[in-house]
């Protein structure tokens, strides 16, 4: 949503959004952007934005003298790959599953988050369950921000420049069960370990 709100309100603006790996990305966002381009062109009875497999983008048409934005798909299955990143540019970096992604990635996709455009603060914005392997630097940077142990390795590093922002099961009415409990969702989660069920239920 995000993506798309600054896509609609900013001609030329870029977004990128990730997953760790193409398959992922087909099964969690290209499938789902292919119906919501026909579900928003539906809306405005007009073609407003345009979804393209290869490379897979999605380009909105609604602004004058034909400036685009886009939102483009991305991934970076092995290390290194961010490297194919190199010399584009981006106002937005949305990785998704974030702990996925090995910390060299997610740096080396942000260094391409740069505008000319003045009133455009370029950031990432990334989500995440908790237990993936790259788990615990997303909490020294984003939960904890241990100031004395990361600029060890970045001296520039500004706690106030990194938000975290939790959100649990309860939060989302979507999965609430019609008696206002989230019964049916919390017993899939019981199937789980004690471990994995305390990450996924109470992002411990």
């Amino acid at each position: 949503y995000d993506a798309y709100k600054h896509c609609f309100a900013i001609p030329e603006f870029r977004a990128i959004i990730m997953r760790r790996t193409f398959a992922e990305l087909e099964r969690n966002h290209l499938d789902k952007a292919k119906s919501e381009c026909i579900r928003i062109n539906n809306y405005f009875g007009k073609e407003v934005v345009r979804f393209k497999s290869d490379p897979p983008e999605v380009t909105f048409l609604n602004h004058e003298d034909g400036f685009e934005s886009k939102i483009i798909f991305g991934h970076c299955q092995n290390p290194g790959d961010e490297e194919k990143y190199l010399g584009d540019e981006y106002q937005a970096f949305y990785p998704d599953e974030m702990a996925t992604f090995l910390q060299k990635q997610i740096t080396g996709v942000q260094g391409r988050l740069r505008s000319t455009n003045r009133q455009i603060l370029p950031r990432v914005a990334g989500t995440s369950n908790p237990g993936g392997a790259q788990t615990l630097w997303l909490k020294d940077f984003y939960i904890d921000k241990l100031v004395d142990k990361i600029r060890e390795e970045n001296p520039r590093y500004n706690p106030a420049h990194y938000l975290f922002i939790q959100a649990m099961l309860y939060d989302n009415p979507y999965y609430m069960d019609p008696d206002g409990t989230y019964t049916l969702y919390e017993n899939r989660l019981f199937a789980y370990d004690s471990e994995r069920r305390r990450q996924l239920l109470l992002g411990d």
